[in-house]
């Protein structure tokens, strides 16, 4: 399978689904999350609410509403990271 880096808006790929390094609790946060709520529209965290908080390390999808050429969005909540001066710690 090919695979490619594309530089563009992520609401603009034309693909099935679009992951979103979601926040825990369904809130709009910023950078690519804020992109993709305002391009979906505010059915999205309706739905988003409905589903309430994500644990670290888990997914949870819904319709991509008014982002046309996809169809859904994978919700994942990621590790944050804080840098010490020995290593990196995961929280």
């Amino acid at each position: 399978m090919p695979f490619y880096i594309i530089n563009d808006n992520i609401t603009n790929a034309t693909t099935d689904i679009i992951v979103n390094s979601a926040n825990h609790q369904p809130f709009i946060g910023e950078g690519v999350d804020l992109e993709i709520y305002t391009k979906a529209g505010p059915h999205l965290i309706e739905e988003r609410k409905k589903i309430g908080d994500i644990p670290f390390g888990e997914t949870r999808y819904t319709k991509a509403y008014g982002i046309s050429k996809i169809k859904y969005i994978f919700h994942t909540v990621s590790p944050v990271y804080h840098e010490t001066n020995e290593f990196f710690n995961i929280l």
